[in-house]
């Protein structure tokens, strides 16, 4: 019998520790428990598809259409949803240009990690 994984990802913890040090968890800060992990596990995979779908909207003439724009709005509802269930984020901001961040997560705190200066990109 096969049992189903957890989903935790190398991507997610690190996800969970970048955000952790940003959301400031050792100054008693928001903090991101390690029982949530399978959730940003989660949020980093859709997240990196998200920047994937940017970069073939931007290639690939197929990479259009009302099918597309559907999938890309499902998956961006999915991504605010999980994203907003987690401590210290209280938004995402995303963008369709692949050269950067393609999702960013607006944390309570304001900080960020890219030169815009708006949110904590996400890869």
């Amino acid at each position: 019998m096969r049992t189903r994984s957890s989903g935790i990802t190398s991507r997610g913890r690190k996800l969970r520790d970048e955000l952790n040090q940003a959301l400031g968890s050792e100054s008693g800060g928001d903090y991101i428990p390690f029982e949530r992990l399978a959730d940003v596990s989660l949020l980093a995979r859709r997240c990196h598809r998200h920047n994937t779908r940017q970069e073939q909207a931007c290639s690939y003439e197929w990479a259009c259409g009302d099918k597309w724009d559907r999938d890309e709005k499902r998956l961006e509802a999915s991504i605010l949803s999980l994203a907003t269930s987690l401590p210290g984020i209280v938004g995402v901001k995303f963008s369709g240009d692949p050269r950067g961040y393609t999702v960013k997560l607006l944390l309570t705190n304001g900080r960020s990690n890219n030169w815009g200066g708006i949110g904590w990109g996400v890869e």
